[in-house]
């Protein structure tokens, strides 16, 4: 069963028809989850700043909708939204960065289809 799994999910990845979750839509996450959606892949993002969701789920190639992040030009974060890349917002606030809790991200899980690739966070805690 595991080695059909496995096989399942390399055939996914080779014809990029695996689904990328990029959990964490900042600085990091986001040119992440674009660079993703470029190579062809179906990204979901998932962030608990509205805002930011917001964002990504308004930009098109019509509407005026802005990137939030310098190094992911609006056009560019245009090219790929909608299609490929869309945003979806974990409800729950994290009240402290250095200690995460994962419930909000949990709270996904369940209507999550198990064929999707999640990666971990896209940035770790800084350590003071």
């Amino acid at each position: 069963m595991a080695e059909t799994n496995k096989a399942t999910l390399l055939a996914k990845i080779k014809n990029r028809s695996a689904c990328v979750a990029i959990i964490g839509l900042g600085y990091v996450g986001l040119p992440l989850a674009v660079a993703f959606a470029e190579a062809g892949f179906p990204v979901i993002g998932i962030d608990v700043d509205a805002s930011k969701v917001d964002a990504i789920n308004a930009i098109n190639a019509i509407n005026a909708g802005h990137s939030y992040i310098s190094d992911i030009s609006s056009a560019r974060l245009a090219a790929v939204t909608g299609d490929r890349m869309t945003g979806l917002l974990a409800q729950s606030p994290v009240p402290n960065p250095q200690s995460p809790i994962p419930s909000p991200i949990s709270s996904l899980l369940p209507t999550t289809p198990s064929s999707r690739l999640v990666t971990p966070p896209s940035s770790a805690c800084p350590h003071p």
